[in-house]
């Protein structure tokens, strides 16, 4: 699990920095991160899956 949550924790990084850069719009930003929020969903270990807005 903790390899698979720095590798999320990278492609984040690196999702905003290419948003910041105007490297993509703002809709593939949020279609990306939605799609890193599903994985790091699945990653999860068994009963820990509350959701935290930030």
């Amino acid at each position: 699990m903790l390899a698979i949550a720095g590798v999320i924790v990278a492609k984040r990084r690196r999702l905003a920095a290419m948003r910041r850069a105007d490297e993509i719009d703002d809709d593939v930003f949020h279609m990306l991160e939605q799609e890193l929020d599903w994985a790091e969903l699945a990653a999860l270990q068994p009963g820990r899956d509350e959701i935290v807005e930030s």
